[in-house]
């Protein structure tokens, strides 16, 4: 009965759709530059005389869908004469109306040509206002205009963005103050897997922006979109090919100033071509990079000793380190996107694969004041870092009436490090008496006594991090129209979505004062300077011939990395000689670390979801967006307990207790959203969104891992029972646009539930064998926390100049950014006297949120005049509470002290960089870019000290590139 009653429902539903559609056809075509032929992408098609109408897509195609009869269809761009068309079409016909070329607009009586980096700024502003959410582009044109290194530094010149960098180049974003781990990273829609070993962040540098049309970052959430973005979504769009075959080919070499480094270089190709009558479209590119990324500088710890007669904290130097880090970086990545136009709809197959390997040697100095130790070390670093993804999706025109559409979408992301490798080498009682006041007054205080400074211990580790995801989503959309100026349409679909990852990490190392037990086994090299009282291994036999030639020139007041007290940089500890001296003694010396296995995890998530909303454009004035989605989650993790047995000295012999657990959880959540726009002017209007969002835990946070330390009195674990953070956001956003520009106004405000944090607490519970142990673990925090801000942008240019002035254009945005959430801590204290009674208090104080920005800068003016362009860009970023969230085996410890006083920062910075560019005969191009032109430092400093005191200073140095390009 269940059946026929179903089959009687899609007859009627199906016999509906056929109704509907009778005496409907559709209308297709393509917007264009009539100059240069090229697409203008977001134009807006409207029925002249109704509401009806449509966007172009980023390849300027349209398809509008109208009953049988004559129309006159009109074709708007900013910057652009509005071109109108008498159109007649009669029912289930497709009517194709090619190119369609538009005409820049005049100025002043007189022809305009527009130039590339102008047209792509026109491109973004119409997709901006057509959006039909809250969305801020970078167009293809300006993609290739400005001087930045990668994908993360284009999107960080977007209003609300801000930079998280790694080896002084940009690698994640922060978004609207969210941290990298809480945003979402897409390519045309689908989600790019983490690349981070411990969270579900996406290095952006990875991936190679030649083949792109833009880059989108939604900042209100639509239901047919993926929920867990908190801060918003970027969004890679990849191109469709155009007619003809087209080439781009772009060689460059490059030059590193911190190390005088020329070997820098860039190879990219990009060829594309339409076969079999335009229906069928390819693009391939592929790209290789290396970069020196080598960083030379300085960090150091402060210990909070007390108050002084002001009530302020007074810091005493714990620890002070010079680094001095060579490190290459290469990039691999290839790209295919194939597209096929049918009658009534496309198929596009997208593929992108991108790698990253880095191969680093450091040297580290490092002065211990709290243990008196010095101690210097040397580490060898090699990983590999590789996405792949594939997508599959289709768009169709059902009986010129439903408009379905459909992806499936696989993806794999794996982080090995193949080899990590550390020598330590130590110093005892090292230093003389002194206050500790200040890094200077530790580093004259140390003896340096390297007849005494002997090999302590040597690790090996590796690692190997698999994700992998699969997709399928469909939607479908159903238009409506009440007379001719109400219309809309109906949307609902869903999605699946399944990941997996497996995190396996395995370390072997030698036991602490490994020198003891080959010298007492008489297995030392003869020629060996030792001593065979102490069992020591002394420094002096491993010496190389790396010299840190001028380290910290840069810097205002420069250390030395020694070795001994001369003002000296070498010779450096011999890596090559250290890893001789590990194969050697391999076999018999190092040992298996009996913890890192409770590190290993099996993590699976399965994500269903289902939307249904609507979309109503009344009068062409008034625009209303709004529905529901619903998404259901399953957690699935595998790991391990266990409790460390040490010996006398406090040396790990094994782990005991070793136990599989496995834990589950089900989440289940509503996430509405509403939003409007009101054309107030045909200049201007207003933008409003209440949308809901979540964001999933990391991964280890989530592990029911567990490690029991009887000799520190320690409990370290994960936490499956952690909730979903979820958020409201709201948005006001008023714009004001013409054939000059675009400006924006407009703030936000956010509301976020459940946001998770990791705690040390106390262990009370008498009848355990841990009472009195101190408790590690992630936890949600019970309060409520915000975060608003303020957000201005201008894109303008200034053809109303006479020339040669009529060839500038400013992008400029400011963004105002202030939160508040509350960290959790625990007060433990114990009575002065008997008996000694210890009160436990876990409570909380308020903070800003981490990564979170108070300002943020961008400003690039441009010029372009006859084939030649320039462009210097400048963005500054004000301090922020440093990220340190990713949970590992060990260093579960939040990135904030347990008050104010001792919340670590990341310093403001202010950076420039230049690109210059000379094109011939609109093929070729000769450029040269100029990053980190002032050579900018990254730093780090203490919030509650005196004068800011510095935790961290690193130069990464100019670099210079010099190029040519062909187009064809």
């Amino acid at each position: 009965m269940k059946r026929k009653l179903f089959a009687l429902a899609m007859l009627v539903l199906l016999s509906g759709i056929n109704a509907m559609s009778q005496g409907r056809g559709s209308i297709r075509g393509k917007v264009i530059d009539q100059e240069s032929k090229e697409p203008l992408m977001y134009a807006n098609i409207g029925v002249e005389g109704t509401s009806f109408g449509t966007t172009g897509d980023i390849e300027g195609n349209f398809i509008l869908n109208l009953a049988a009869g004559k129309y006159t269809l009109v074709f708007s761009y900013i910057s652009y004469k509005t071109l109108t068309l008498e159109v007649e079409i009669s029912g289930n016909e497709v009517v194709d109306l090619g190119d369609l070329e538009m005409q820049i607009e005049s100025i002043m009586g007189e022809e305009v040509v527009i130039t590339a980096i102008a047209r792509g700024q026109v491109g973004a502003i119409n997709r901006q206002i057509n959006a039909n959410t809250i969305v801020n582009v970078v167009s293809r044109e300006k993609i290739q205009e400005l001087p930045d290194q990668n994908a993360a530094e284009t999107v960080a010149r977007l209003p609300g963005v801000s930079l998280i960098r790694d080896g002084g180049e940009g690698t994640m974003v922060t978004l609207r103050g969210m941290a990298p781990r809480l945003n979402l990273i897409t390519m045309n829609g689908e989600r790019i897997p983490a690349t981070n070993d411990q969270d579900r962040s996406v290095d952006l540098s990875m991936f190679s922006t030649d083949a792109l049309a833009g880059i989108e970052v939604y900042k209100a959430l639509r239901p047919d979109m993926d929920a867990d973005a908190l801060g918003g979504t970027v969004n890679f769009t990849a191109r469709k090919a155009s007619s003809g075959f087209h080439g781009d080919v772009k060689v460059q070499t490059g030059y590193n100033a911190l190390k005088k480094d020329p070997g820098q270089y860039l190879a990219s190709a990009t060829f594309e071509n339409r076969l079999l009558k335009d229906k069928l479209g390819f693009i391939v590119n592929g790209t290789m990079q290396k970069a020196n990324r080598s960083s030379e500088g300085f960090s150091g710890g402060w210990s909070d000793v007390g108050l002084d007669s002001e009530g302020k904290n007074i810091f005493h130097v714990s620890s002070f380190s010079l680094s001095d880090e060579l490190e290459d970086r290469f990039r691999y990545s290839a790209s295919l996107n194939m597209d096929y136009r049918l009658k009534n709809g496309s198929l596009m197959l997208s593929t992108t694969y991108g790698r990253t390997d880095r191969d680093e040697l450091r040297y580290r100095r490092n002065y211990s004041l709290g243990t008196s130790y010095q101690q210097y070390y040397v580490r060898k670093r090699e990983s590999t870092n590789t996405v792949i993804t594939s997508s599959l999706g289709g768009r169709f025109l059902l009986w010129n009436y439903l408009d379905l559409d459909f992806s499936a979408a696989l993806s794999r992301s794996a982080n090995r490090r193949p080899l990590q490798e550390q020598f330590q080498f130590r110093e005892l009682g090292a230093f003389d008496a002194n206050d500790a006041s200040s890094y200077d007054v530790a580093v004259n205080a140390a003896q340096n006594k390297l007849d005494e400074t002997w090999l302590k211990y040597g690790y090996l580790e590796n690692y190997d991090v698999a994700d992998r995801n699969a997709s399928l989503q469909l939607n479908m959309k159903a238009p409506f129209r009440l007379g001719n100026h109400i219309e809309g349409y109906l949307k609902f679909g869903g999605k699946y979505r399944e990941l997996k990852r497996d995190y396996d990490v395995n370390r072997e190392w030698t036991r602490s004062f490994i020198g003891q037990y080959i010298i007492s086994d008489g297995r030392q090299d003869p020629n060996w300077v030792i001593n065979a009282d102490k069992g020591w291994i002394l420094m002096e036999n491993f010496y190389g011939e790396h010299y840190s030639t001028d380290f910290m020139r840069n810097f205002d007041h420069p250390y030395f990395m020694g070795p001994g007290a001369e003002e000296v940089n070498g010779p450096a500890l011999d890596y090559e000689a250290l890893r001789k001296f590990r194969e050697e003694y391999y076999e018999d010396y190092w040992y298996v670390d009996p913890t890192i296995d409770i590190g290993d995890y099996y993590a699976a998530e399965t994500v269903g979801a289902g939307y249904a909303m609507y979309d109503v454009n009344v009068y062409d004035r008034l625009q209303l967006i709004g529905g529901i989605r619903y998404e259901h989650t399953q957690n699935h993790y595998e790991s391990i307990f266990g409790t460390p047995r040490l010996d006398e000295e406090g040396e790990i012999i094994n782990i005991s207790g070793l136990t599989d657990t496995i834990g589950n959880k089900t989440h289940y959540q509503w996430l509405p959203q509403f939003q409007l726009k009101f054309n107030m002017f045909s200049w201007a209007d207003l933008r409003l969104a209440a949308t809901k969002s979540l964001s999933r835990p990391n991964f280890f946070s989530l592990v029911p891992w567990e490690r029991v330390n009887h000799f520190d009195h320690t409990v370290e674990r994960g936490n499956i029972d952690l909730e979903h953070m979820s958020a409201w956001n709201y948005d006001a956003i008023l714009s004001f646009y013409g054939k000059f520009g675009l400006f924006t106004i407009g703030g936000f405000y956010k509301e976020l539930e459940n946001i998770d944090y990791t705690i040390t607490t106390r262990i009370v519970e008498p009848e355990m064998a841990t009472n009195g142990y101190d408790l590690t673990m992630p936890i949600n925090a019970a309060q409520k926390s915000t975060i608003k801000g303020i957000e201005i942008d201008l894109q303008t240019n200034f053809r109303f100049l006479p020339a040669p002035f009529d060839g500038l254009l400013v992008s400029a945005n400011y963004t105002l950014l202030r939160s508040e959430t509350y960290f959790p801590y625990t007060l433990i204290e114990t009575q002065p006297f008997f008996p000694f009674t210890t009160t436990v208090t876990d409570t909380f104080r308020l903070g800003p949120m981490p990564g979170q920005v108070d300002d943020v800068v961008n400003l690039s003016i441009g010029y372009e005049k006859r084939g030649f362009s320039a462009r210097i860009s400048m963005v500054y970023q004000s301090s922020s509470l440093k990220v340190s969230e990713g949970a590992a085996l060990g260093s579960l410890a939040r990135s904030v002290g347990k008050n104010a006083a001792l919340d670590n920062y990341t310093g403001a910075s202010t950076r420039w960089d230049m690109t210059l560019k000379q094109t011939f005969k609109k093929k070729y191009t000769i450029y040269a870019n100029l990053n980190n032109i002032t050579n900018t430092p990254e730093t780090a400093y203490l919030s509650g000290s005196r004068g800011n005191l510095i935790t961290q200073e690193v130069v990464y140095g100019m670099t210079f590139d010099i190029g040519f390009r062909y187009k064809f």
